[in-house]
């Protein structure tokens, strides 16, 4: 029986062009793909240029211009490649791409509302690496590029909180040890200029940490 298939492969960072490693991935691939398609079936072959992180960054240092710059310029020299080794991607996008930014975005409040533990974390450059920042952008549901973005989807204040604390220490298997003040647990903690719970939504963002402590000893302090 025919059936529909959707195959990708592993997203390159575009921090520079396609090597061979990416190369033989995505010959592999095609080769099962048209393999497939052979055998009667509808397969949808897609990927996509990885646009953010830490290697992309760093080029776009190196280089003097600006990791959207790079992108763009890495992304111009996909086709040369793709296409000399007759590789039939039937789409190849970015993940920078408003559509990938929108429903990213949509399932958060969906995930928790469902019983999922969300994690907060950062995958620098993608996110900020402030945990307040991306409170409030949980909160109200804007980033850096304005909004709301899909206002249905908001998180509270304490679901945000929980995220960068006991279910970050959940996401770690750690949740025993860390993650929240409780008898038994590690000392870990941090203290804040202001009381966030007592702040609207869009003031959070300003917050900043006046010292740290880990296992009960102080290791920052401004």
């Amino acid at each position: 029986m025919p059936r529909s298939l959707f195959v990708t492969t592993a997203l390159p960072y575009a921090n520079g062009p396609l090597h061979i490693g990416h190369m033989m991935e995505y010959i592999q691939a095609d080769i099962w793909v048209r393999f497939m398609r052979a055998s009667g079936h509808v397969v949808h072959f897609v990927c996509a240029d990885d646009a953010h992180g830490a290697p992309i960054m760093l080029q776009a240092e190196k280089e003097g211009i600006s990791p959207e710059e790079l992108v763009r310029h890495v992304a111009l020299g996909r086709p040369e490649c793709l296409d000399g080794f007759l590789i039939s991607f039937d789409y190849w996008h970015s993940t920078e791409s408003p559509e990938n930014v929108a429903l990213s975005q949509e399932f958060y409040r969906s995930l928790r509302d469902a019983g999922a533990v969300i994690a907060g974390g950062s995958d620098w450059s993608v996110s900020t690496f402030n945990p307040f920042v991306a409170m409030q952008h949980g909160m109200n549901r804007t980033g850096d590029t304005g909004g709301p973005f899909l206002p249905q989807e908001d998180l509270t204040l304490q679901n945000m909180v929980d995220a960068y604390t006991i279910n970050a220490a959940y996401a770690l298997k750690q949740d025993s040890l860390i993650g929240s003040l409780e008898p038994g647990k590690r000392a870990d903690l941090t203290i804040l200029d202001r009381d966030i719970f007592t702040l609207p939504p869009d003031a959070i963002a300003k917050t900043t940490v006046t010292s740290t402590w880990l296992d009960g000893r102080p290791v920052f302090s401004r």
